[in-house]
C-alpha cells in the first residue's frame, strides 16, 4: 500500500510539472516564434529583471517555507509567511520606477513560489498539481491576450497575473505574525537564502549578463536554447520537488532515482540527434544557434543527478549545501564573460555545462561525507 502510495504521490508531482513545463513550453515556443530574436531577447530581459529581483527580495523563504510545513512547525510557517510579505513588497518597489510591470511581475513570481513550496511542504500532491496545471494554462493564455493589446509590456503582465491568481490560497492562509523569533533560526534561514538565490539566479541572472555584453538578438538566441534545456529537464524537475519533502520525513526511493538518471541519459542522445531538425523546421531564425543547443543538451545529465544529491543535502539540513549553488553559479558568470568573449553562443553553452558538472560532482562529495 506504501508503494502504491509514493507512485501516486510521485504521480501527481509528474503531472503538475510536466503540465507546467509544458505550457511554458508552448509559451516560450510560440512567443520566439513571433517575436523573433531580437523582440524576445528583449522579453526575456525584462523577465530576468523581475526574476532576480524576486530571487533575492524572498530571501529563500520559499525553501525553509517547504521544509518547516513537512516538518508541522506551524507558527514558523507563519513568521515566516510574514518576513516573506515584507521582503518581497520591497522588492517590488525597488523596481517600480524601473518598470512596473517587471514590479508587478516580481511579486507574482514570489507568491507562486511560495504556494508551490506551501503545498509541497503539506504533501498535498493532488493539490500541488492542480496549482500547476491552473498556473501554467493562465501563464499561457492571460500574456498571449494582452500581447495584442500592450505588446511586450502585456506579456509581463500576462505572465504576473497568471501567477496571483494561482497563488490565492496561500494569500487566504497568511496570518500575520512577528519573524522577530526566526532569528533562533538565523544560520537555517541564511543558509536557504544562499541556497535559494543562487539557485535561482543560475537560471535567470544569465541573462542580464548576456544583454550587457551583446545585442538583445544574442540574448533571444541563448534563451530559446535555455528553454528547451528545461523543458526537456521535466524529469529531473519532477524527482526534485518530490524528493525533498520526502526525504525530510526519511523516506528514500532509490529505484525512482535509478529509473530517472536511465531515462534522462537515453534522453539527452535522442535530442541531440533531433534537435537540428527541429528547429530548422519550426524556428529556422534561431538556426544559428543549433551546435550550441546540441551542446547545451548534454547538461541535462548532471542536472539530473544534482537534483538527487541536493534533495538529499536539503533534507538532512545540511550545512554545507548552500556551498553547491553558489559555487555552481559564480563559475557560471565567470565562464559567461569569458567563454563567450572567444565563442560567443558556444561559450555559453559550454559555461552552463561546465557550471552544471561542478555543481553535481561538489553535491555527491557533500552526500558521501554525510553517509560516513
Amino acid at each position: 500500500m506504501e508503494k502504491d502510495s509514493d507512485v501516486r504521490n510521485f504521480s501527481f508531482v509528474g503531472v503538475g510539472k510536466v503540465a507546467t513545463l509544458a505550457f511554458q513550453a508552448l509559451f516560450y515556443l510560440l512567443f520566439a516564434s513571433i517575436l523573433g530574436p531580437g523582440d524576445y531577447g528583449q522579453l526575456s530581459v525584462i523577465i530576468a529583471l523581475a526574476g532576480t529581483t524576486s530571487t533575492i527580495s524572498r530571501l529563500g523563504l520559499n525553501v525553509s517555507l517547504q521544509v518547516y510545513q513537512a516538518k508541522e512547525k506551524s507558527d514558523s510557517v507563519q513568521r515566516i509567511k510574514t518576513l516573506f510579505l515584507l521582503s518581497t513588497s520591497a522588492g517590488a518597489l525597488v523596481l517600480l520606477p524601473i518598470n512596473i510591470f517587471a514590479s508587478t511581475l516580481c511579486i507574482g513570481a514570489s507568491f507562486a513560489m511560495m504556494t508551490y513550496s506551501e503545498l509541497l511542504g503539506l504533501r498535498k500532491y493532488k493539490q500541488f498539481m492542480l496549482f500547476n496545471i491552473l498556473r501554467g494554462g493562465l501563464f499561457f493564455v492571460l500574456p498571449l491576450i494582452l500581447y495584442f493589446v500592450l505588446e511586450i509590456s502585456g506579456i509581463v503582465l500576462g505572465i504576473a497575473i497568471a501567477n496571483l491568481l494561482s497563488s490565492i490560497p496561500l494569500m487566504k492562509n497568511i496570518k500575520i505574525k512577528s519573524f522577530i523569533p526566526l532569528k533562533s533560526n538565523f544560520k537555517t534561514l541564511s543558509q536557504n537564502y544562499v541556497l535559494d538565490s543562487s539557485s535561482s539566479l543560475w537560471i535567470i541572472a544569465d541573462k542580464l549578463i548576456i544583454a550587457s555584453l551583446f545585442s538583445f538578438t544574442i540574448v533571444g538566441i541563448y534563451q530559446f536554447n535555455i528553454q528547451i534545456l528545461f523543458a526537456l529537464t521535466v524529469l529531473p524537475a519532477i524527482l526534485s520537488s518530490y524528493l525533498v519533502t520526502e526525504e525530510a520525513v526519511g523516506k528514500t526511493h532509490g529505484k525512482i532515482n535509478r529509473l530517472t538518471i536511465i531515462a534522462s541519459t537515453i534522453l539527452v542522445f535522442v535530442s541531440i540527434i533531433v534537435s537540428p531538425y527541429f528547429v530548422n523546421w519550426l524556428f529556422p531564425k534561431y538556426s544559428e544557434g543549433i551546435f550550441s543547443l546540441q551542446i547545451l543538451l548534454l547538461a541535462i545529465i548532471p542536472l539530473t543527478l544534482s537534483s538527487i544529491f541536493e534533495s538529499k543535502l536539503l533534507a538532512r539540513e545540511s550545512t554545507k549545501l548552500w556551498i553547491v549553488p553558489t559555487v555552481k553559479t559564480s563559475v557560471l558568470f565567470i565562464l559567461l564573460v569569458v567563454l563567450s568573449q572567444f565563442f560567443e553562443l558556444i561559450g555559453m553553452s559550454l559555461a552552463v555545462l561546465i557550471s552544471a558538472s561542478i555543481g553535481t560532482l561538489l553535491a555527491y562529495v557533500f552526500v558521501k561525507k554525510l553517509k560516513n
